[in-house]
């Protein structure tokens, strides 16, 4: 590496390895140090199923000098000037340094992202990507694409949470041809550890409303098997009548290379229980719900110059759902929802960059006593009832060829390709992405990329006294166009873009007047246009002393307005996104071993909502913006780690969904006990 000559008269002293060891001598030497890193957290391969992930932060400690560190994006080492789309990456130190410790709950800061939770701390959320549907995402883990065809609500039933969560990065914008199936708006793509290092992890969680939960987790490797396996249960009282839960998950990753080819594996389990006050109507505060998820995968990569790879994988959900918890017979749901795919993928380099070629073949199917049609012929028992059928079946088929080629050069970058879809007849869904690095701290980046999203079995066949079903639905697309910057110096980060979607077939419930049923239906045409920014300094070269660091300072903004192209009916859904989003955060750390995060968020929506009133009547309300401060702490010794958290600190009284009001303040505390011998 070649040393530069500063003004300030300093020798440049360079260290071209890291090895986790606590150099001291860093504070004596009395020079510049530079550290060239090169970043695994920071690191996805982009396949039919995969995140193609450009990288949006690095994480630094304090007194190091990060001059241009170099990132390894879709298996190929580049720079940020060479990077094509920039994508939120959060990395381990951000979710350790958080005040929350539920998965949905940390995601709620992510500027583009709206979590709208029925259920906290992990129980039921739904994502929104830019002002979309819960529906229009993909949910990633570890490259396998785990999303349910049922219904987005159960997007977030996972095995795995933020505590063993490694690294999460989050897809904004059109990449069906990048990300397969679902998503229409982006995808939030989770990894699980890979370390090398042997290690054992232990944490004990408690707080208000009987509030507890218990994790461990372990990473081991022998004779080039890399294992990592986690459990943890968790359970609550409630913060009010019918919100309580039980959560138990159990997962496993087994990672084995020897050197010409990697063979990886990953299984999980979660069975939920809680209470459903108003989840889906005020008329009934007594809803109960249980999920039991099963997932596992097992695939290849091998080659050098051309490389293979190979997944096969598998989903299973059962869903039980009673409109009254102490008598399910007046009305309850069984849904068995099966998932199983397999996908390859080749890729080689040349001179016009590197090609990559994936197929990938999804089949989903429904057992259910009201989603699907209607079959006596097949009629079997719900495992989850001694009186319950299952008598209603539906399932489909469907294949994706994706062929994209990315060239990087010094100033130009360009990822090009499309996504081939055979589903009730074949469609193209072409896109581009291109940028210009005017030098090496600002990047100017655009983009065209259009996507599809498959309707859910709840689209298709959903019935009730108030919703009529639509078997014949199509499928959603949407085109997607980008313009955007980063500017990226040693201590300050700005991003900012602004992006328009012209949606075609966008599934909603809708009806034209008052006296009908809503019928789930393609609307013609939706157009959402949106706005962000985010400005991060991390100052802690200047603003450093014995007793405080402050690390990170971040903020952000994002702004959606959207209109329909078509009228006369009157939507349920697709005009309540997120209009307003505002997001600030600190991060400081005292005498090295007490670190405090402090977070804020304000949310304006549009849309109204419904409160039942003591009289027993509904009123209706627009939503109200609103603000939340969560804050949390923990004091880190060689082994123990003791720490607390209070989220919704001013105690701001809010609505995501109509008749459930979100809890107040909630204060949890804990320990963390982590072994590591390497």
């Amino acid at each position: 590496m070649k040393q530069k000559k500063r003004s300030f008269g300093k020798k440049l002293v360079h260290f071209s390895q890291w090895t986790r060891k606590p150099y001291a001598t860093f504070c004596s030497i009395g020079k510049v140090i530079k550290i060239c890193v090169l970043v695994d957290t920071l690191t996805v391969v982009a396949t039919q199923a995969k995140c193609e992930s450009m990288i949006d932060s690095v994480q630094v400690g304090s007194h190091i000098d990060i001059d241009e560190v170099i990132v390894a994006t879709d298996r190929t080492p580049v720079t940020f000037t060479q990077m094509v789309l920039q994508q939120t990456v959060v990395s381990t130190r951000q979710m350790d340094a958080a005040p929350q410790q539920s998965l949905t709950d940390f995601l709620e800061y992510i500027p583009s992202l709206d979590i709208r939770q029925r259920g906290l701390n992990d129980v039921q959320a739904d994502l929104s990507i830019r002002g979309g549907s819960t529906d229009q995402n993909a949910i990633i883990i570890n490259k396998i694409n785990f999303s349910d065809p049922q219904t987005g609500h159960n997007n977030f039933c996972l095995p795995i949470d933020l505590a063993n969560t490694q690294k999460i990065e989050i897809v904004s914008g059109a990449q069906s041809r990048i990300l397969g199936t679902n998503a229409l708006n982006g995808a939030v793509c989770f990894s699980t550890p890979t370390d090398t290092v042997n290690t054992a992890t232990a944490r004990l969680t408690a707080g208000q409303h009987g509030l507890y939960k218990i994790s461990a987790s372990t990473n081991l490797t022998i004779n080039g098997l890399n294992s990592f396996a986690a459990a943890a249960k968790s359970h609550s009282d409630g913060y009010t009548a019918n919100t309580d839960y039980d959560i138990q998950t159990v997962y496993y990753r087994g990672v084995y290379t020897d050197g010409r080819f990697s063979v990886n594996a990953q299984f999980g389990l979660t069975d939920k229980k809680f209470g459903s006050n108003g989840f889906y109507t005020l008329s009934y505060p007594t809803q109960y719900e249980e999920n039991r998820l099963t997932i596992g995968s097992i695939g290849i990569e091998a080659g050098q110059r051309l490389k293979m790879s190979a997944n096969v994988y598998g989903r299973r959900l059962r869903d039980y759902y009673v409109l009254v918890r102490d008598n399910p017979n007046i009305y309850q749901n069984h849904h068995l929802t099966d998932v199983w795919g397999a996908n390859a993928g080749l890729e080689t380099s040349t001179a016009i960059g590197r090609t990559t070629l994936n197929a990938e073949y999804r089949s989903e199917r429904i057992s259910s006593n009201r989603l699907g049609n209607a079959d006596e012929s097949l009629s079997r028992r719900a495992r989850t009832s001694d009186s319950i059928r299952y008598d209603h079946f539906y399932d489909r088929g469907y294949l994706t060829v994706a062929l994209n080629n990315k060239y990087v050069g010094s100033k130009f970058a360009v990822s090009v390709g499309a996504a081939v879809l055979q589903y009730k007849g074949t469609d193209v869904f072409p896109g581009i992405d291109v940028s210009y690095a005017a030098n090496r701290n600002l990047k100017l980046y655009a983009a065209a990329n259009r996507s599809y999203r498959l309707p859910t079995f709840t689209d298709l066949f959903y019935n009730d006294p108030k919703h009529r079903q639509n078997p014949d639905l199509k499928a959603e697309k949407a085109t997607t166009y980008e313009l955007g910057l980063r500017s990226k110096m040693s201590v300050l980060e700005m991003n900012g873009n602004i992006y328009l979607r012209r949606g075609r077939n966008i599934i909603d419930w809708a009806r034209t007047s008052a006296a009908e049923l809503y019928e789930s239906q393609n609307i013609t045409e939706l157009n959402t246009f949106g706005q962000e920014v985010q400005i991060i300094a991390r100052p802690s070269e200047y603003l450093c002393s014995k007793w405080l660091t402050v690390n990170q300072v971040e903020c952000s903004y994002s702004h959606i307005s959207v209109s329909k192209a078509s009228s006369g009916y009157e939507s349920l859904y697709a005009f309540d996104q997120l209009k307003h989003k505002f997001t600030a955060a600190i991060d400081l750390q005292s005498a090295e071993r007490l670190k405090v995060d402090i977070r804020f968020v304000y949310q304006k929506r549009n849309g109204n909502y419904d409160v039942a009133l003591a009289d027993g009547t509904v009123e209706t309300r627009p939503y109200n913006g609103f603000c939340t401060v969560d804050a949390g702490a923990a004091y880190s010794l060689k082994w123990l780690t003791v720490f607390a958290e209070a989220t919704n600190i001013g105690n701001a009284k809010a609505f995501d969904f109509s008749g459930l009001q979100l809890p107040g303040r909630w204060v949890k505390a804990g320990v963390k006990v982590e072994l590591a011998k390497r």
